[in-house]
């Protein structure tokens, strides 16, 4: 695995994902890729290394340059709902002192769509993760092989797709959530 880092390089085997696609209840249009959630198995040796990175990354990177203090997504004891309390306290706290309150947010669609591999590379850079990772995950995220249940050919996606991984919170996170 160190090799695999090192060298910045996944074997075939390891990147070739297959996934099976369940439909959203309720939906009225199933043409649409957006009526189904992909639900994938990929390699527990390309799980390994994802964690590995993961904590190189939590032990020196994000230590050295924080995520913002109100980043929830992938920063530890925060979840959905320490964000909601945080916002509720906000709210009550103008309430009970007879303040005005004005909160605005936003749901950006297909955020992890968007992403791409150099805007990724440079928020990894400023965060000054070393380059062996930043290449790894870019070159695993650029020749995966995605395999769809009932599908006879393979799909090699080309553009930023975060669903199937364990770094995808943490690489939006990196990208959109620095101080």
């Amino acid at each position: 695995m160190r090799a695999c880092l090192g060298l910045k390089y996944v074997p075939r085997g390891w990147r070739e994902v297959k996934v099976t696609l369940i439909p959203n209840p309720g939906k009225s249009d199933y043409t649409d890729p957006k009526s189904y959630r992909p639900i994938s198995l990929t390699s527990f040796l390309l799980k390994t290394m994802e964690r590995m990175c993961e904590r190189e990354l939590r032990g020196s990177a994000l230590m050295n340059l924080p995520l913002h203090d109100k980043q929830h997504t992938y920063s530890l004891g925060k979840s959905t709902e320490s964000a909601l309390h945080q916002v509720i306290t906000k709210i009550e706290g103008a309430i009970q002192n007879k303040e005005m309150c004005l909160g605005s947010f936003i749901d950006i669609e297909g955020a992890f769509d968007r992403m791409n591999f150099s805007s990724i590379k440079g928020a990894f850079s400023r965060h000054k993760v070393e380059p062996a990772p930043i290449d790894w995950i870019v070159y695993m995220l650029s020749t995966r092989i995605i395999k769809i249940a009932g599908e006879s050919q393979p799909i090699q996606i080309k553009k930023w797709l975060l669903a199937f991984l364990n770094l995808d919170s943490l690489t939006f996170s990196v990208e959109y959530g620095h101080q």
